[in-house]
């Protein structure tokens, strides 16, 4: 798998990643809207074991996002399934180095990833979990036509699950 758009190359994990990756795991702006925040130590890891790794079996999983340009990791995103009220479902998540927030770049990974999510996968809905106070997600999500599908539980109010038919 590797996908392409005018600026970006969303590709699997190689080894080579580990330290542009484990760098923007452990920036707490990355990852300040992480469920778990940022991953340090030896957490980088697992994660990159849990998230970018195994999902590959089924096709899934978190890519880094490299620029055609510079190739330089930008960030990553990919498909993950979760588990939502005893439903598997595929979310689509990202996240993305804050020196190239607010120009699109997401917006082209994601809407990528959703093109391939169809079109390889079969995959007819996608969800997105997103703190309702991340502007930036809300937005994303919106321009890629994810509509608010209901909060995550009682006691996580400030989540909201989204979704979109592909």
């Amino acid at each position: 798998m590797k996908l392409e758009t005018e600026h970006l190359i969303v590709r699997p994990y190689d080894e080579n990643d580990f330290e542009c990756i484990a760098k923007l795991l452990g920036d707490p702006r990355v990852m300040k809207f992480s469920n778990k925040g940022p991953v340090e130590g030896d957490e980088v890891k697992a994660y990159i074991q849990k998230f970018f790794i195994k999902p590959l079996e089924e096709k899934l999983g978190l890519w880094p996002i490299v620029t055609k340009d510079s190739e330089e990791i930008i960030g990553f995103a990919g498909l993950l399934n979760q588990n939502i009220d005893n439903e598997t479902l595929v979310e689509l998540g990202y996240r993305l180095n804050p020196l190239h927030w607010g120009k699109g770049l997401a917006s082209q990974a994601c809407k990528a990833i959703c093109f391939y999510a169809k079109e390889e996968l079969c995959i007819h809905q996608l969800i997105s979990i997103i703190d309702l106070k991340n502007e930036a997600s809300l937005q994303l999500s919106k321009r890629l036509g994810f509509k608010f599908l209901k909060n995550l539980d009682s006691s996580l109010s400030n989540i909201g699950i989204f979704h979109k038919i592909l």
